[in-house]
Parts: C-alpha cells; sequence; structure tokens
C-alpha cells in the first residue's frame, strides 16, 4: 500500500528510496493518499451518474472504474509535474494557477453526482412534483383538445337546468298561490276551494304538468350531455395516466435529477449550502496535493531531484551539442566537396571551351586558305582567256 501511495503521488521512487529522502516519505505518502481518494471519489461519482442513465451495475461499476483511473492519471500528473527550484528559481505562477484552474474543474465535475446521491431523497421528492407538474401540464394540453367540446356540453346542459329551473320555480309559485286561495289566506280571503280557487289549481296543475314535460325532454339530454362530460374526462385521466407511466413516472434520469437540485438549492438555502459545502470539500481534497507542493519548503528530495534533472540536461545538452557539432562538420565536408567538384568542373568546361576554340579557328584558317587558293586559281584562269 505504502509503494502504490508513492508511485500515485508522481514522485521519483529511485530517488525518494535514498537514505537522505527517507523523511520525505510522510509528504509523498499523504499527497498519493490524496490523489487515491480523489480517484475513488470520481469512481464512485460517476458510477451513479451512469447507473442512473443505464439502471445496470455492470456498466456502471466498470465505466466508472474507467474514469476513476483517467481522473487517477490526471491527477497523478498535475502532482507529478509541480516542482520546487532550489539551484534555478523558476516563475511557475502561471504553470501552478493552469493545474489549480484544471484540479478546480475535476473536483466540481467529481463532486456533482455525489451531490446527487447525498440528497437523494430530496432530489426524488422533487423530481415526483417535477413529473407531476408535467403531467399537469400534459393532462392540460389534452383537455384543451376537448375544450370545445365540453364547453358547449356544458352550455347545453346549464342553459336546459335553467329551463327546469325556472319551471319548477312558477309551478312552485302557483301552487303557493293556490294553497293561500284555499286556506283563504291569500286570494280572495274566504276558506274554501271556490271557482277563483279552482281556477288557480287548474294554473298550478298546468304548471306541474308543463314540469313534468320539460323535465321528461330536458333530463335524458342533460344526463347524455354528462354521460359524454364523464366520457371525455376519462378519456383525459387515461391519457395523461398513460404519458405518466410512459414518460413522468420514467422521469429519473440524470438530467432531470440535476434540475430537481438545481430547483432544490432556489428553494432551500440550507440545501444551497450543504451542496456548496460539499463542493468545496471535494474541491479542497482535488488541489490539496498541489497546494502542498506549493506553499511547502524544499526538502531533500526537491534538491535531489533537480540535481538528478540538472544532470539529465546537462547530458541531453552535451549530446544535442555534440550532434550539432558533428553535423556541422559533415556539413562543412560536404561544403568543401561540392565546391572543390564545381572547380574541378569549371577548369573542365575552361579547358573543353579553350580546345573547341582552337578547333574552330583551325577550321577558319583552313577554310580561308581554301578560299584563297580557289580565289587565286579563278584569276589565273581569267586572265589565260
Amino acid at each position: 500500500m505504502k509503494k502504490f501511495l508513492l508511485f500515485a503521488s508522481g514522485a521519483n521512487l529511485e530517488i525518494l528510496n535514498r537514505p537522505e529522502c527517507r523523511s520525505d516519505e510522510a509528504r509523498f505518502v499523504g499527497i498519493g493518499g490524496a490523489v487515491v481518494a480523489t480517484a475513488f471519489l470520481g469512481w464512485l461519482s460517476s458510477a451513479y451518474a451512469l447507473y442512473s442513465i443505464f439502471e445496470s451495475y455492470p456498466i456502471a461499476i466498470a465505466v466508472g472504474f474507467v474514469w476513476g483511473c483517467v481522473v487517477f492519471n490526471l491527477d497523478r500528473f498535475i502532482v507529478s509535474v509541480m516542482r520546487k527550484r532550489t539551484f534555478r528559481p523558476a516563475n511557475d505562477s502561471s504553470a501552478a494557477l493552469v493545474r489549480i484552474v484544471l484540479a478546480l474543474f475535476l473536483g466540481y465535475v467529481i463532486s456533482y453526482p455525489l451531490k446527487l446521491k447525498v440528497f437523494e431523497s430530496e432530489v426524488a421528492a422533487e423530481m415526483q412534483v417535477m413529473a407531476q407538474e408535467k403531467q399537469e401540464g400534459f393532462k392540460g394540453a389534452i383537455t384543451a383538445k376537448y375544450r370545445e367540446e365540453l364547453n358547449r356540453l356544458q352550455a347545453e346542459n346549464e342553459k336546459q337546468q335553467a329551463e327546469i329551473e325556472q319551471a319548477e320555480a312558477n309551478y312552485k309559485e302557483l301552487t303557493r298561490i293556490y294553497l293561500a286561495e284555499a286556506d283563504g289566506s291569500g286570494g280572495t280571503g274566504r276558506y274554501g276551494c271556490g271557482p277563483v280557487c279552482r281556477a288557480k289549481r287548474a294554473a298550478a296543475d298546468a304548471a306541474g304538468a308543463a314540469l313534468q314535460k320539460l323535465r321528461a325532454q330536458n333530463d335524458p339530454n342533460i344526463a347524455r350531455n354528462r354521460a359524454r362530460i364523464n366520457e371525455i374526462m376519462a378519456q383525459i385521466e387515461r391519457e395523461a395516466e398513460t404519458w405518466g407511466n410512459g414518460n413522468g413516472m420514467g422521469y429519473n434520469g440524470l438530467l432531470a435529477r440535476i434540475e430537481a437540485m438545481e430547483r432544490l438549492k432556489q428553494k432551500e438555502s440550507a440545501i444551497w449550502w450543504a451542496s456548496w459545502l460539499l463542493v468545496a470539500l471535494l474541491m479542497t481534497i482535488e488541489i490539496a496535493p498541489i497546494l502542498i507542493k506549493m506553499f511547502s519548503a524544499a526538502c531533500s528530495y526537491d534538491f535531489l531531484l533537480e540535481m538528478h534533472e540538472n544532470r539529465l540536461y546537462d547530458r541531453v545538452k552535451l549530446a544535442i551539442d555534440r550532434m550539432y557539432n558533428n553535423c556541422q562538420r559533415e556539413y562543412q565536408i560536404l561544403v568543401t566537396a561540392n565546391q572543390n567538384m564545381v572547380e574541378t568542373e569549371r577548369k573542365a568546361n575552361e579547358q573543353l571551351s579553350r580546345m573547341i576554340a582552337q578547333t574552330q579557328l583551325e577550321l577558319a584558317q583552313e577554310q580561308l586558305q581554301e578560299f584563297k587558293q580557289s580565289a587565286a586559281a579563278k584569276m589565273i584562269s581569267n586572265v589565260r582567256t
């Protein structure tokens, strides 16, 4: 375990195993432990996130392990390239800032799925609320599809019910008038059912008959409209339930959990503070090795490591200088050989040019001599003739 933590810290084990560096092992064991802890948390975090997507333990564990290895290698690289310059101090502030920003980003990415896991019950409850809200919104959209028919059926029922209520009120009023006439408390004020009372009774009976006829006519229409309204509402409920089973109840993916977490942070300040404290904790764990290396004093390991790197640097530089000098010498040899070749070719060309010019001169002289002899022969021939 100790060797693995030292390996995780990015230390040069050959140098760290020297007797003069024994006291530095504890620091690098701590750095390696932080790197391993971050990688382990990255594994758990990604495994939880992947399980919420694929709902498969083997896939979540396997791919999460790969992500944990990636985080492990990145963290090990970040802490291993941090150097304490003792002999040649260098300005590494910009490089350190880039590494800190990268570490903070890794810490935030790792912390988010863990944050979802820590607040899993609250997130699940909020997701139920979100699912219900979406289901109600879908139900409202379905209702809008039937809104015109529902309004028409309700308007017809209200109109026909109002007619029945009006007829019933008329019947009750005529019955009250008839009874008042019969007991002498109203109308003519005479007790008994005389001609006036019988007329009022006939009017009340006629109103009652009209009420019964109207009810016989309107009640079936009202019942039929109500049945249709109930059928439409049942259809709306079925469609909303079908959508809920296919979408609302399955509204538990990673993005839905993230959305629920953000809603909870806006609703509850306690959750907001707790979530950011968790993020800060994981970010602190992530950048702890870098901060330890940045602010801790140089130790024997740092001196020996820099000496080792300087020797390697000098050896490489010397080898490069030798290669450069050898290349320069070979280049000079090639240049000299090329110059000699050019000079030889130039002399050969000059000699060839002189030979050609001499040959042409001799040919010209021979042609001139032949021309003279020919001209002289012609002149002698002309003189004789």
